[in-house]
Order: C-alpha cells, then sequence, then structure tokens
C-alpha cells in the first residue's frame, strides 16, 4: 500500500460459509532493500518530485489530493445484474442495491435484526430477491423527473432524496437511502402483529414494509442526480403491492 511506484490495482471480495475474504493485488511490488518512498526536502512542495510521464521525456505527472496521479485505464467488470437494463447508471448500483435489499431480508430471515433493545421475529418464508428491468424502468420514470416524492400506484415503492447531494457517488446516495428507509424499523420494528396497517402506511415504517415484505420477488432501481435542484433522488419499485 505504501510503495511509492505504485500506480494501480484491483480488489476482490469473497464469502465463504462465515467467512468474508478480500483479497487486492498491486501492480509493483517492493523487493527487499527498495526504498518504500522517499521524504521530500525543507522546501518541497506537494508532489514537487513526481516523476515524468512517459519516462524521461513528457512532462511531470498531475497531482491531486497530495498524490502523484499516473495515466491508468480502470478496469470495467461487468456484473451482469441485467444484460438488458438502458438506465444510465452502472451495473455495480444495480448490485449494490440488490445486495442490501437480500441483506436486510435475510436478516430478518435469520433472526438478526435488531428492533430496539431486542431482536425482529424470524421469518419463515423470505425469498431471495432478483432484479428486474421492468420494475427499474419504472423507477427510471419518477426519478428522471428529480420528484419529491414516490410516484404511487399498485406496487410498493421506496422513494429518497438528498438537497445538496447531486454530486454524491451513486453507490454512496443508495447507502444513505438504505439508511434512512431501514433506520425506523431498527428503531421500533413491526411490534408482534406482522401485519401492514394504516398506521405503518402513513409513518416511515412503510419503507422497511417493502424491503421486507415475503410476497415480493423482484425490484428494480434508480438514481438521478438533478443539478437543477442540486438533488440527488433514489427510487425503488417493488412488484409486490402491500394491502393494509
Amino acid at each position: 500500500m505504501a510503495f511509492a511506484t505504485t500506480d494501480g490495482f484491483a480488489c476482490s471480495y469473497r464469502r465463504c460459509g462465515g467467512k468474508f475474504f478480500l483479497v487486492c493485488f498491486y501492480n509493483k511490488a517492493p523487493a527487499v532493500g527498495n526504498e518504500l518512498y522517499g521524504a521530500p526536502k525543507v522546501a518541497d512542495q506537494y508532489c514537487d518530485n513526481c516523476e515524468k510521464y512517459p519516462a524521461n521525456t513528457g512532462n511531470p505527472v498531475g497531482c491531486e489530493a497530495y498524490l502523484c496521479q499516473y495515466p491508468l485505464t480502470p478496469a470495467e467488470v461487468k456484473l451482469k445484474v441485467c444484460d438488458t437494463c438502458v438506465g444510465k447508471f452502472s451495473d455495480e448500483f444495480r448490485l449494490t442495491a440488490l445486495d442490501m435489499h437480500n441483506y436486510y431480508r435475510r436478516l430478518v430471515a435469520t433472526g438478526w435484526a435488531k428492533n430496539g433493545d431486542k431482536y425482529a421475529k424470524t421469518a419463515a418464508k423470505m425469498v431471495e430477491l432478483k432484479y428486474d428491468k421492468t420494475l427499474e424502468n419504472k423507477a427510471i420514470a419518477n426519478a428522471d423527473k428529480c420528484p419529491n416524492a414516490a410516484k404511487g400506484g399498485p406496487g410498493g415503492e421506496n422513494f429518497w432524496g438528498l438537497q445538496g447531494g447531486y454530486n454524491m457517488p451513486h453507490i454512496e446516495a443508495f447507502k444513505k437511502a438504505m439508511k434512512y428507509w431501514w433506520d425506523p424499523f431498527e428503531k421500533s420494528g413491526f411490534g408482534d402483529e406482522l401485519s401492514f396497517t394504516d398506521t405503518i402506511q402513513g409513518g416511515n415504517l412503510k419503507y422497511a414494509a417493502n424491503i421486507l415484505h415475503e410476497g415480493t420477488t423482484n425490484i428494480g432501481c434508480a438514481v438521478n442526480s438533478c443539478p437543477d435542484s442540486g438533488r440527488i433522488v433514489i427510487d425503488c419499485v417493488y412488484n409486490r403491492e402491500r394491502q393494509p
């Protein structure tokens, strides 16, 4: 991580049983005796000693956030969550949306979802969600309007927006949205009666109800940055309507 001439890396992860493994590879490795990085001279400013690129013939590479920035082509990994989806956001965003939904569904199914000072009741037949192009298109149709609320309709829908967040990375924004949707459930839960009620519909627990409905099998989500209003919005649509 500290070897100064390293200018590229890639990482991957895998869950194996109850363990989680993360591995990162770097395109250069120091040999025994190599200097890891050179200390600047007293009068030097940040990046004053960045090397030239191409070596010895070009100009010194640029400096960004105190680091020498070498030109490097980023890796593009096709995740194949939805090959035919046309949303103007990455497949990594789709995977994050799908994985986070299934994470919380699994948390409830196994009895490890917190409800205040206790845990939520386990689920008997919670299914793993799949990503759906048709539902994504519905989410896009709403998010592209930079709205202030969910569109509404026959299916379940979760909406989130943040003023001043239009330039926020999409995945970071989705994590914030998911936290907003989940926090009310973590604080109080649905109680002993696991039925959808008018009270749930009228409050913030409706978001968790969409996430956890055992009859839901598919989801589709969208994100849109709205520079005119300075907002970022996220919309997720579910294929099962909740019935009070």
